[in-house]
């Protein structure tokens, strides 16, 4: 009987204990957040929640004008970078503080072209790529030379249409909305006149002969001799129109003086004289800006000079301009 009870008591115990040990709870896992330090564009969200939280969660930006938060409905909170700096994120719960080391930095955007040539009248594209907020406009500098549209999204590129629309060269402007100062990125367009090579020839030929007409008409005002248009002026010029393209200055690219250019065409010991502008669409305007200043007057009215040739040179729909000035040689 004895050995009945003492199997019995040992049962018993071995029963017990191995209730005792099924029943001890498992202890309870900690919480965590999601990401404990990332990188952030300004003007771009990330969101942030914490597994295994309590009951409630309390968020907290270290600095809400570097990143600002917003408690969504599932207890996450989205993280909106505002300003370039580094804050904390910190979430509370379950008598922990957890913390999300955030990193704001500027929003990127580039393209897959700085520069784009475009003929007037027809239309090209760029390519942007987007790192940060979506929200992105574009501006052009010059609506009467060129016009934007926008493609749709591919992820995050999206295609920038540009309608050219008469010559010259324009910038545009693309940028994040709210922060054009940090996020800007720039293109140039260079639109091209859509007239054969032959009709600009054309078209420049006259315009340097309207010159020549308004300089005579200056002159007889004032009672003095027209000048002839001379061929070797005239080739003067022309070299001189494309050399200003490049180095708007009487000294030429080679870095000697414009007077080179009449020695080369075996013209010296006369008197000569070189007006140069630029930018002016047409005869009138060029010839207007001449007669306001008062060197260029003198060339054009001196009584010495009795020979005249003009150069215009069009550039990217911009005109350059040449006076060459001699007396008899």
């Amino acid at each position: 009987m004895r050995v009945f009870w003492k199997k019995l008591f040992f049962i018993m115990s071995a029963v017990l204990m191995a209730v005792s040990f099924c029943t001890v709870p498992a202890s309870a896992a900690s919480p965590k957040i999601n990401k404990s330090s990332l990188d952030l564009p300004i003007g771009y969200y990330v969101d942030l929640s914490v597994s295994n939280a309590g009951e409630s969660i309390k968020w907290s930006s270290g600095d809400s004008d570097i990143a600002e938060l917003e408690v969504m409905k599932d207890r996450s909170a989205r993280v909106t970078g505002k300003k370039t700096g580094t804050v904390y994120i910190y979430a509370k719960t379950s008598g922990k503080t957890l913390k999300c080391k955030v990193n704001v930095k500027k929003s990127v955007i580039s393209s897959n072209h700085n520069d784009v040539d475009i003929t007037a009248g027809k239309s090209g594209s760029v390519t942007l790529t987007v790192k940060g907020s979506k929200k992105i406009s574009a501006v052009s500098s010059d609506n009467s030379i060129c016009t934007v549209s926008w493609g749709k999204w591919n992820d995050n590129s999206i295609k920038l249409v540009i309608k050219a629309k008469k010559a010259g060269t324009a910038t545009i402007k693309v940028f994040a909305n709210g922060y054009s100062g940090s996020t800007a990125k720039n293109i140039t367009v260079n639109v091209k006149d859509n007239k054969s090579k032959e009709e600009v020839l054309s078209t420049v030929e006259d315009m340097e002969n309207e010159v020549i007409d308004i300089v005579n008409k200056e002159r007889a005002d004032k009672g003095l001799d027209k000048l002839t248009k001379d061929s070797a002026l005239s080739k003067i010029a022309d070299i001189r129109a494309q050399e200003i393209v490049k180095n708007f200055s009487h000294t030429r690219p080679d870095g000697t003086r414009c007077f080179t250019a009449f020695e080369d065409e075996g013209i010296v010991n006369v008197y000569t004289g070189e007006n140069l502008a630029a930018f002016q669409k047409n005869a009138k305007e060029v010839m207007d800006s001449w007669m306001d200043s008062e060197g260029h007057r003198e060339n054009i009215l001196k009584p010495e000079y009795t020979h005249i040739g003009v150069g215009c040179c069009e550039y990217n729909g911009k005109y350059y301009w040449v006076q060459e000035f001699s007396s008899d040689y």
